[in-house]
């Protein structure tokens, strides 16, 4: 000031009082090379990159839970049976991720228009933004849907599946932006970038993310060329001579281009994988290249076959497809399933059937014998092995679709989706099955009376008991009317007066003329409801007819069961004796179950005198130690479990080894103590 006034005074003494000088003190603005070399913002556009990566890596890794549980459960087959078409259920789906996915893209772009971040949100760049965002929601949830085919455990496939996001996104970007600038390791770098816009959308994003803030740094340059270079620019690579125009949508560097091309092609790619993976295509390329080869029968498993069971195989594979069709609805022939690479078992071997219609035809066998896994081709949750089936006229290898449209389709474990009430879920099925939408509400009221759950209808399923699950999937197979019904135990847990009218109305529907398949362990329930039965054994059938005929066919004799008196300290009398006894008694006897003081004996009726039997069991009682006893006609309970103790248990695995079989149990012989597993089913 001082200075000021001195300079003031010395100019109005030469050059008179109208002379002044005025001083203005205004700060002058600050270089571009200081404002962009301060702090950060070298990696504005990195750090951008990784921040809004590490967010959309958890964001997207979220959609796959329910993908996940809806598969596992089994929810998703079940719509599938119901007549959903891979393209509708994955478009569906996809709509639907990419509406939730669209709204926490735009809180990320009102905060990056409320920071006023000049990079992103000058000269219409938002615009460009979202569109990367736009690009990157399709192409990553379609390596998300590909990604849930890799696991089973909803919580613990996306804690996996947002590692590999965090893995593909962040350090994939981190290593090629650190490895670009350095010049022996520039090439490196490169090759890199080729590979894995190619694979990652998370790294196509963060690369155009990074580019659209190196472009905007460039261009800024360009407008101020007195000034020193731009020290984030030679980091990045980008302090050459030539200055970039505004196409940030070009293919070369620092454009976006390529990348937004490649999450296009991703997406396009990712989702041919996924309908193919969905369809099964994939897997009968592999099935074929590494599986198609028959395995080696095991001659301890070989079952001997009735005669009937010949007969119906005879006659199902000498007739022609064509002829079949035109009395049967459920043609088998020759089906074959066999798992397994290495250790390769047959969990069902070459059966051949066919069931006309107005039957109800029964599959029965213990857990093991290869029913589920039977119901599981028919309706195309299990690749076919080799051999043919047809339901309803359509062949299940290549009119699938067809298939579903006609078959009403009941789960051996529930396949329901628990966040959805009863009702809800049928009036889901009911649309799916092409239910009109004034007839909803009576069809799915009719279903819920006729099964007994009304009054549960509106309590979420996953609330239910085991019984009304099993209800509520009996009633999902029955909406819409299919003309093809296939129920794998239906009324397992269900309470007996519910059980009952179940039974009633699966009576009334065969008598409509419409084709059931079931499997049930209640020998009560195949004889109330099937006019066929077979009976399944280490995936073969051993017998085949009417619950009458196999009772008149294999039910000779009678059951003899004792239960032992009990000494002092509370121990069964010893068995031997009351065994030796009949054995010389009744030649041809033989012993069903000795457990714990009961005795099951099976006495055939040649030459039998009722009678003499109640005369010596009365005669030795008290000597044999005999509490008390029944005599009563072999049931068909009996039939079944006579032919089941031959079933081989699984092997449990040890170390790397595949499902095979070991354990052999022989065929019991008169005067063999038979132990048979499926007893503890009833």
């Amino acid at each position: 000031i001082s200075l000021v006034n001195t300079m003031n005074f010395l100019l109005k003494l030469h050059c008179g009082e109208s002379k002044n000088i005025q001083t203005i003190n205004h700060p002058m603005p600050d270089s571009y090379y200081v404002e962009y070399e301060t702090g950060l913002e070298m990696f504005k556009g990195l750090g951008i990159a990784e921040c809004v990566l590490f967010g959309l890596s958890c964001l997207v890794a979220s959609f796959c839970v329910f993908h996940i549980r809806e598969r596992s459960s089994g929810a998703k087959h079940l719509q599938k049976v119901s007549g959903v078409s891979s393209i509708v259920f994955w478009m569906a789906n996809l709509i639907w991720d990419m509406l939730h996915y669209l709204v926490p893209i735009v809180f990320i772009l009102v905060c990056f228009a409320a920071y006023k971040i000049p990079a992103y949100v000058e000269e219409g760049r938002l615009g460009l933004l979202f569109f990367c965002f736009l690009m990157f929601g399709f192409a990553s949830i379609s390596f998300m849907y590909l990604l849930q085919f890799l696991f089973r455990s909803p919580a613990g496939g996306t804690v996996v599946i947002i590692i590999i996001n965090i893995v593909v996104g962040l350090f994939t970007l981190l290593t090629v932006t650190f490895l670009y600038p350095v010049k022996e390791t520039s090439d490196s770098a490169e090759k890199m970038d080729n590979v894995f816009m190619f694979f990652f959308p998370h790294y196509c994003l963060g690369k155009s993310i990074i580019n659209i803030y190196v472009r905007y740094a460039k261009r800024l340059k360009c407008l101020h060329p007195n000034k020193h270079d731009h020290p984030t620019l030679t980091f990045f690579g980008g302090s050459d001579e030539k200055c970039p125009d505004s196409d940030y949508l070009e293919l070369d560097y620092p454009g976006c281009g390529k990348y937004l091309c490649m999450m296009a092609l991703q997406f396009v790619v990712y989702m041919i994988l996924v309908f193919m993976i969905d369809s099964g295509v994939i897997q009968r390329l592999v099935y074929r290249a590494l599986c198609n080869k028959h395995s080696i029968t095991d001659p301890d498993n070989v079952m001997v076959q009735d005669s009937d069971v010949i007969e119906e195989e005879n006659r199902v594979n000498s007739t022609q497809i064509s002829a079949l069709m035109n009395t049967d609805k459920l043609i088998i022939k020759n089906l074959r399933k066999t798992f397994g690479t290495l250790n390769r078992f047959e969990a069902v071997k070459d059966i051949s059937v066919g069931i006309s219609a107005q039957e109800c035809f029964g599959l029965l066998g213990q857990n093991g014998a290869g029913k589920t896994t039977t119901f599981k081709m028919l309706t195309g949750d299990v690749m076919i092995s080799t051999g043919r089936a047809y339901v309803n006229g359509y062949c299940v290898d290549s009119q699938l679709n067809e298939v579903h449209r006609c078959l009403g389709y009941c789960p051996q474990f529930d396949a329901l989706i628990e966040s959805m009430t009863g009702r809800e879920i049928l009036t889901l099925y009911a649309r799916l099955r092409g239910v009109r939408e004034d007839e909803i509400i009576r069809v799915i009221d009719d279903l819920l009376e006729a099964v007994t759950l009304k009054q549960y209808a509106n309590k979420l399923c996953g609330t239910y008991s085991g019984g009304n699950k099993r209800k509520l999937s009996t009633a999902i197979a029955l909406v819409g009317d299919p003309p093809f019904l296939m129920l794998d135990e239906p009324t397992t847990g269900v309470d007996p007066a519910a059980r009952r009218q179940i039974w009633s109305v699966l009576s009334k529907i065969r008598a409509s003329g419409r084709t059931l398949v079931l499997t049930s362990h209640s020998m009560e329930e195949c004889d109330a409801l099937c006019t066929k039965i077979v009976i399944m054994v280490n995936g073969k059938f051993v017998c085949f007819g009417s619950p009458q005929h196999l009772k008149n066919k294999f039910a000779q004799g009678y059951t003899l069961t004792i239960r032992l008196a009990r000494d002092e300290s509370g121990n069964a009398v010893n068995s031997g004796p009351i065994r030796n006894f009949l054995f010389g008694e009744f030649p041809g006897t033989g012993v069903f179950e000795d457990q714990q003081g009961y005795l099951d004996f099976q006495i055939p009726n040649q030459n039998l005198s009722l009678a003499k039997l109640f005369r010596e069991m009365e005669r030795t009682k008290s000597e044999f130690g005999v509490a008390d006893y029944s005599v009563h006609q072999t049931s068909l309970e009996q039939v079944f479990l006579s032919f089941t103790r031959k079933q081989v248990p699984p092997k449990e695995k040890k170390g790397s080894c595949s499902c095979c079989f070991c354990c052999r149990s022989k065929p019991g012989f008169a005067g063999q103590i038979i132990r048979s597993p499926a007893m503890a089913a009833y």
